[in-house]
């Protein structure tokens, strides 16, 4: 009689569930492992009642809050990696977890836990800093002490870190499968008679570029008509209300700019949109993947993109998609200029943006991640 195998055990620790890119990518990996037959145990920090991780999988919630005093934020960080020790060092001697898969460099109670315990682990890589320089070297530093691989959500990433190569592995971000498929079906919605629309979808800080947004929009409001079709720019906004309520209250909108407020499906709006930007200004945030540019390219919308971080290994300059600094705005025109006046060039755009989001597709995120997490 055949005994079965035994299925491989992941206790999996994230530190803040939000709807978040970082949360979003652990999510869709643990759907991934668990559809590989793994048996998972997640842990999380609490962020509101739900996140993407929550939402999507049955977790342990530890106490967790954000808070904008640095001295209590430290504090509350330094009680949830103990709780996180606690709470893995138990899964590790009482489940006996094979595996410890933890999300960032944030989960250094996590990964300590797991080390004690002679247990492998392996930490997904989607940030190369944090607010606080000193406080990302040291949780770094304590990563690569304890962590025997780094899945890295780019080549960017690997490379600004300087992982131990024999260590680190590259597996690019995709979209899960459903999401995958609603892609694909509003890229058979466009168009060739809507209005042209410019999109860009980011949360509310400075370093995402919004004022180069509204910059682009102020200077085209201000152009005669040069054309019948309608120049519309679109910004869908992820804050808190009341971050909200403060830029809707301040900021000089163009006439010409429509601002929507978490909205609750992006899928219609890429089906709207004529091209989608990434304005991020690199000296302050360095995007290391860009998760809305594939949904836009899934979607066959042509991109923009800033001219460093993960974001440019998403496509050739000039196939779908453009690497432009955010601050260099007639550059950003001319592009948004032509797509606009030349109908036919839109729709050589738009599939050699589809094309080049083939690359990341669900299959092969399944495989290169179970291959990475899964290996001994």
């Amino acid at each position: 009689m055949n005994t079965p195998a035994k299925r491989t055990r992941i206790a999996c620790a994230h530190l803040y569930d939000d709807f978040s890119g970082s949360g979003k990518v652990f999510a869709h990996a643990l759907t991934e492992l668990a559809a590989s037959g793994a048996e998972l145990r997640i842990v999380v920090g609490s962020a509101g009642k739900s996140g993407f991780i929550r939402a999507a999988h049955p977790a342990e919630t530890i106490f967790y809050r954000f808070r904008e005093n640095r001295l209590l934020l430290l504090l509350l960080f330094g009680f949830a990696q103990l709780q996180l020790f606690f709470r893995i060092l138990k899964l590790c001697l009482f489940w006996r977890a094979d595996i410890v898969y933890a999300n960032t460099v944030l989960t250094p109670g996590a990964t300590l836990a797991a080390r004690l315990c002679g247990r492998r682990v392996v930490v997904h890589m989607h940030e190369v800093g944090l607010g606080s320089r000193l406080l990302f070297r040291t949780l770094l530093g304590v990563t690569r002490r304890t962590a025997h691989r780094f899945l890295c959500v780019s080549k960017y990433v690997r490379d600004a870190l300087t992982l131990p190569g024999d260590r680190a592995v590259v597996v690019y971000n995709s979209l899960s499968q459903p999401e995958w498929q609603l892609a694909l079906k509003t890229a058979s919605t466009h168009s060739e008679s809507a209005p042209f629309k410019v999109f860009m979808a980011c949360s509310l800080k400075w370093y995402k570029g919004i004022d180069s947004f509204l910059e682009l929009a102020r200077r085209e409001a201000l152009k005669p008509a040069s054309t019948p079709r309608v120049l519309r720019f679109q910004l869908a906004l992820n804050c808190t209300e009341a971050e909200w309520r403060e830029f809707a209250g301040t900021a000089a909108l163009p006439p010409n700019v429509d601002i929507v407020f978490r909205p609750p499906a992006i899928y219609p709006l890429y089906g709207e949109a004529s091209v989608v930007l990434n304005l991020s200004h690199p000296e302050g945030w360095i995007e290391t993947f860009g998760m809305t540019l594939l949904e836009a390219m899934a979607s066959a919308v042509p991109v923009i993109c800033p001219t460093v971080g993960g974001c440019t290994e998403l496509f050739e300059d000039g196939d779908g998609g453009w690497r432009i600094s955010a601050r260099d705005l007639p550059a950003l025109e001319a592009v948004i200029d032509r797509l606009r006046r030349d109908p036919a060039y839109l729709l050589r755009c738009r599939a050699a943006a589809s094309a080049n989001a083939q690359r990341f597709d669900p299959a092969g995120f399944a495989t290169a991640l179970r291959a990475a997490v899964l290996s001994s």
